[in-house]
């Protein structure tokens, strides 16, 4: 069984997704209606047979065996309806609030040192998908394109409840076409989050305590990365990996006053406000 969503379907069952914040449906309901299971979809509203744009319609109605229509469809986990998130209006950076400056926020500042211009980045969850924040405030965003496996590119990507969207996306993507991208080796560097690290870099993302996340993109985006950084918060982990940011280590912190300068003066010469991450 799948269990999908769209915004809008026809009287045919063909569904379009003007207003999703990403894309992996069609590979499920493939998948499942191919192996003789049963797709069911949620839709925000029915529309006349034929009404839809073939450009927009993403699943053909024979996929599709089950419809329930709700009009008050959550867009997030958080967020009932933002136009920013789908493309169908675009907000000022400014609009964007820097999140509040705990430790989280001063290890995504950290890792954020990392970036270069014209970087493709890939950003994990967890304090890896804050960075974005951070690049939006110091005016460096438009210097790099940020992308996560839900299959958005460009904008400033969300975090914690809105992670796998982004606010002014410039692209959409199929998630399948993301991670095709990703196994390519398409990336210049990826943002990572774990829950434990040993001296050597061997991490573990999967099991937390007693709960067993599983892996999700982490081993498609590690293998064929160029740069890889990780990024973690606690006074126990420790790593000799060289791209690895820990805000329990005193060398993180000494050499995030070099690692930020090549955002401070690229961002000046296009009139950008930057700082180093360690002020």
């Amino acid at each position: 069984m799948a269990l999908i969503r769209g915004t809008s379907a026809d009287e045919d069952g063909y569904v379009s997704m003007e207003q999703a914040t990403a894309r992996e449906d069609l590979s499920m309901a493939q998948a499942v209606h191919n192996a003789g299971g049963i797709v069911i979809c949620q839709a925000k509203r029915i529309v006349k047979r034929g009404t839809l744009h073939p450009h927009m319609v993403k699943i053909p109605g024979f996929l599709i065996d089950h419809f329930v229509v709700e009009p008050e469809q959550m867009q997030t986990y958080t967020t009932r309806y933002d136009p920013a998130r789908c493309g169908e209006t675009v907000v000022p950076a400014s609009s964007i609030a820097p999140d509040p400056l705990d430790v989280r926020r001063v290890v995504a500042r950290r890792a954020a040192c990392e970036l270069r211009p014209r970087d493709v980045v890939n950003l994990g969850v967890g304090i890896s998908a804050m960075i974005p924040n951070v690049a939006s405030e110091e005016g460096i965003a438009d210097l790099i394109t940020l992308t996560v496996e839900s299959g958005v590119v460009g904008g400033v990507p969300g975090h914690a409840r809105e992670f796998g969207t982004s606010v002014n996306p410039r692209a959409i993507l199929d998630q399948s076409y993301q991670f095709d991208f990703y196994d390519g080796g398409g990336l210049s560097c990826a943002f990572l989050s774990f829950a434990q690290v040993d001296p050597q870099g061997n991490v573990n993302v999967t099991r937390f305590g007693k709960r067993y996340d599983g892996a999700g993109g982490f081993i498609n985006i590690t293998q064929n990365t160029q740069r890889r950084c990780s990024t973690v918060h606690s006074p126990a982990v420790t790593s000799t990996s060289a791209w690895s940011t820990a805000s329990s280590t005193s060398a993180a912190t000494v050499r995030s006053r070099s690692s930020c300068r090549w955002s401070t003066r690229s961002a000046s010469r296009g009139g950008s406000r930057a700082s180093e991450a360690s002020k």
